[in-house]
């Protein structure tokens, strides 16, 4: 098989068979040049101006590791057909993020009900890069399913796994990549993650039990990686303006409906840029983030692990939060932001044949048995950590920062805002 080289600053030399390169020339590839993976980093971590593309790659890089271990030290057979869908799977799964990734994202979600996911899919199905893969003689269809973790086939649940699991491809390679250009420098545990991993009877990926504290170091970091990158405060603050902007942009224009993959495609952080600047609702916001007047956290409460989903943390909407702050505080309404973000403490995936928050582990007798085991048996704090991991912050402009800080610690350490969730 012959192949071409792609540079990485994470990996070194990537080898991409030359025959995957119409696929990454593609414009539904090429179009992840020009979306950044985080959209609010950059204004902490100066050097987070990596994008989407360059992770797409180091996730094919990752996918071809963790298939090849399996098939060449645990004896997996696999069809070159699945290989190669496995693998462009890897490099597609992202193509239906939108411009900003997730505060588009959540512009979608709240006008149309889709994710980045569901686009991902309608792309595969529906545009040229559907047909570039049926050139390569693979199924779209299929590739559609295993970009999204959601292909389900009897004996190769752990291809979903891979890459949509609880230790997926796609967390092995951002956590590293991100922390790389944000120099936090994080531990990279992809290499020993796959020396762990097994294929049980019922096709799922595995972790030997005796890399219990790899697999705890793997979760820290992740968890870490939310607190200090994807939720720090500066970060966010520049999010929720852009979610702002994008949901006043979307009044004047439309941005969620879609009569053909072509007019999703125009739409990356160059083009939605230049509209939300020269908008008449969107541009002063996007102003304030040009010159860094970003909004301030006023308040914060610590955070902590819910069982359940942090959307039923409140008895009240946050809307009705928002109104009590504002009418303590006395300032518009308008001036204040809730956030509530969170995160699965465990990666999510879709395969049917795992539940949430469920990461199998296995030992292996000398004679190579293999006998499932319980992970909260064996981890100092895994089951402490299975949930949900939640941050409430309170936001406003720097002129009302002390009168809505004392006015947010009033409502939110009322109990009665509360359920009994913690």
């Amino acid at each position: 098989m012959q192949f071409f080289h792609i540079n990485d600053p994470v990996s070194g030399f990537i080898s991409v068979p030359r025959k995957f390169r119409e696929v990454i020339d593609s414009k539904e590839v090429q179009r992840l040049r020009r979306i950044k993976q985080l959209s609010g980093a950059p204004y902490v971590y100066p050097g987070a101006n990596h994008t989407r593309f360059e992770h797409s790659v180091g996730v094919m890089y990752e996918v071809s590791k963790q298939l090849d271990f399996l098939v060449n030290t645990k004896g997996i057979t696999l069809s070159p057909e699945l290989y190669d869908s496995t693998l462009i799977a890897g490099i597609l799964h992202d193509i239906g993020h939108g411009p900003f990734s997730h505060n588009f994202e959540e512009v979608l979600i709240s006008k149309s009900g889709q994710a980045h996911e569901d686009f991902t899919r309608y792309l595969i199905l529906n545009s040229e890069i559907g047909e570039i893969i049926e050139k390569l003689g693979l199924d779209k269809q299929k590739i559609a399913d295993l970009a999204q973790g959601k292909l389900n086939e009897e004996d190769f649940f752990f291809l979903d796994q891979i890459i949509a699991g609880p230790l997926d491809c796609d967390s092995r390679d951002y956590l590293v990549r991100d922390s790389y250009h944000c120099g936090t420098r994080f531990a990279n545990h992809s290499q020993r993650l796959i020396t762990l991993s097994d294929i049980t009877e019922e096709g799922n990926l595995a972790y030997n039990i005796k890399g219990i504290s790899d697999i705890e170091s793997f979760l820290l970091t992740r968890l870490n990686a939310f607190r200090t990158i994807y939720f720090h405060k500066t970060s966010r603050a520049v999010q929720i303006m852009l979610g702002e902007a994008i949901r006043e942009l979307s009044e004047e224009i439309n941005l969620v409906e879609y009569n053909s993959p072509e007019e999703f495609l125009q739409w990356d952080d160059f083009s939605l840029y230049y509209e939300l600047l020269h908008n008449k609702k969107s541009k002063s916001m996007m102003q304030r983030i040009n010159t860094r007047d970003l909004l301030k956290s006023c308040y914060e409460k610590p955070s902590i692990i819910l069982k359940d989903n942090p959307k039923k943390f409140f008895t009240k909407k946050s809307s009705e939060i928002q109104q009590e702050i504002a009418e303590k505080a006395k300032v518009p309404e308008k001036e204040i932001f809730i956030d509530l973000p969170f995160m699965p403490s465990v990666p999510y995936q879709h395969t049917s044949s795992l539940k949430p928050n469920e990461i199998p582990v296995i030992s292996v007798n000398s004679k190579g048995k293999k006998t499932h085991v319980n992970l909260n048996d064996y981890s100092l704090f895994f089951p402490l950590i299975q949930g949900y991991f939640n941050i409430i912050r309170v936001y406003t402009s720097r002129k009302y920062k002390n009168k809505v800080g004392n006015a947010a610690k009033m409502v939110l350490e009322d109990s009665s805002v509360y359920t009994d969730l913690e």
